[in-house]
């Protein structure tokens, strides 16, 4: 294999896409998580998938204080 032909596996998808209803939004799309959970207080837990736009929108970056 030589630089002038790309590796088999670059442009392969990667696995089967899984569609089924998002936790946030209600639509069937696309599924990133399928082990979320979305805590409302200390005893209300839903567990659920959630699509990849609601991911990103609700990513949230956890830093520590010092």
């Amino acid at each position: 294999m030589g630089w002038y032909k790309a590796h088999a596996t670059l442009n392969k998808p990667n696995g089967s896409r899984l569609i089924d209803k998002c936790l946030f939004c209600g639509q069937h799309k696309e599924i990133k998580a399928t082990n979320f959970v979305l805590e409302f207080s200390e005893w209300e837990r839903e567990t659920g998938n959630i699509c990849k736009s609601c991911y990103v929108a609700n990513a949230v970056k956890v830093t520590a204080y010092q």
